[in-house]
């Protein structure tokens, strides 16, 4: 009986401290509250004009309270300095869309971003001239985009058949055993057509027909049309041109001096961007 009298004594005690202690704190934060108010009143009436009643080029008591520059803080507000706001304009590159031009008159490939030329690389496209039904071994001509980057992180000179690594090397002794084959090497960028009825859809859909970019021997002639109907290039250029185009890049393949602005805009030779065709499927 003793210890549950100590007990309930000793818990009574310890919560009428706790509660002592409680009262006696917001008793010293209403008397703070209090305090700051009053001074705040105070230093309004004496600076009716608020945080303009300053003059920055003299040492008055709230440049000395505030430092020289910045803007005078009101009292009883300890450890807050508030500077003087300073407008920063920040310059946005916009960063101009990437465009793959193939000429084939004169089997040239041009990056371009915006009307900026980035590079240029020689090709070969297909030996055949330029067209777009299926089986013709013709370069297809008209709008496109990249629509798969196959390859990234292959050594250079990667065999490639059905768009899969062999996990062979392309060098003399693989030329010496295949004179004939239709080397697909390094990299591809896959295409598709982007206008039906002309590279997209039916016997003309660009995408089926299997037409790449793609790198080649680097002893076979570029700069003239040989290819089965894809755009052949060099590996290093390859490799340069596949970090460059994201998946969707446009490219544009152009037989000639087309003019594809519409109506009222800006009229200009664009080159033309030449494609690789018939990998084997």
């Amino acid at each position: 009986t003793t210890t549950i009298v100590s007990s309930l004594f000793l818990t009574r005690y310890l919560a009428g401290l706790a509660r002592d202690a409680n009262d006696s704190g917001k008793a010293r934060i209403r008397m703070r509250r209090a305090s700051w108010k009053a001074k705040l009143s105070r230093w309004v009436r004496e600076n009716p004009r608020g945080y303009d009643n300053v003059d920055y080029d003299n040492d008055n008591d709230n440049e000395k309270q505030s430092g020289p520059g910045e803007y005078p803080v009101p009292p009883g507000i300890r450890g807050t300095t508030m500077t003087s706001i300073t407008t920063t304009t920040t310059t946005t590159t916009t960063k101009m869309p990437l465009l793959v031009r193939i000429h084939l008159p004169t089997q040239m490939l041009t990056l371009c971003e915006g009307e900026q030329v980035l590079a240029q690389y020689p090709v070969s496209t297909g030996f055949n001239g330029a067209g777009e039904f299926n089986g013709s071994g013709c370069t297809p001509r008209g709008q496109h985009r990249v629509r798969l980057r196959i390859g990234a992180g292959c050594p250079a000179n990667t065999v490639f058949r059905a768009r899969r690594p062999t996990g062979e090397v392309y060098g003399p002794e693989l030329a010496a055993a295949y004179p004939d084959r239709d080397w697909v090497l390094t990299r591809i960028l896959w295409l598709t057509g982007c206008e039906p009825g002309r590279n997209r859809g039916g016997p003309r859909d660009t995408l089926r027909r299997f037409i790449y970019i793609h790198g080649c021997p680097d002893s076979a002639p570029l700069g003239e049309p040989r290819s089965h109907g894809c755009v052949r290039m060099r590996n290093a250029d390859l490799v340069e041109l596949f970090d460059l185009t994201p998946v969707g890049t446009p490219v544009e393949i152009l037989e000639g001096d087309e003019d594809r602005s519409g109506p009222g805009q800006d009229r200009r030779r664009r080159p033309l961007v030449r494609v690789r065709e018939g990998a084997e499927p």
